[in-house]
């Protein structure tokens, strides 16, 4: 297989590999009852210095490789990823306050569950194409979010 024929699914369950392993490095810490303001913060770091890029290197992903998917697997990442955003954003406005704990639990909760839907999603629908129908500059920003893994 030449490089112009390889799929993407490797490189997004490489990806998707290394960003649940950073949720699962901060989450529970954060999630515990006697959690403090600060082990929360540790977690929305990582959602906005790990996950954030990522997420949208591969919403932008699917955008560029959108006319080779089904109209409704479009839809349905671009909501995924819509629903992504907004709980990235709920957890980081209950990271920065104090006694949120329980309502932090819960947002992470549907974060963690929505990141995992789209990793399957996203792996599922975008994975089976080739790398060669990515934009070449995309390509290269995926690959280097990847390897952040290998160099973790």
């Amino acid at each position: 297989m030449t490089a112009s024929e390889t799929r993407l699914r490797p490189l997004l369950a490489g990806l998707h590999t290394y960003l649940r392993e950073q949720l699962d490095a901060v989450l529970p810490c954060a999630c515990d009852p006697d959690a403090g303001v600060w082990a929360r913060w540790a977690a929305v770091k990582v959602l906005e210095d790990e996950l954030r890029p990522a997420l949208q290197a591969e919403r932008e992903l699917v955008e560029a490789v959108g006319s080779r998917l089904s109209r409704a697997s479009v839809e349905h990442l671009w909501m995924a990823g819509e629903l992504l955003q907004a709980l990235e954003l709920r957890l980081a406005e209950l990271g920065r306050m104090p006694r949120t704990c329980p309502e932090f639990m819960s947002a992470a909760a549907g974060y963690r569950r929505a990141f995992d839907y789209w990793c399957r999603d996203v792996e599922a629908f975008v994975g089976a194409l080739s790398s060669a129908t990515v934009p070449a500059e995309l390509l290269a920003r995926l690959e280097l979010l990847e390897e952040a893994r290998v160099t973790a």
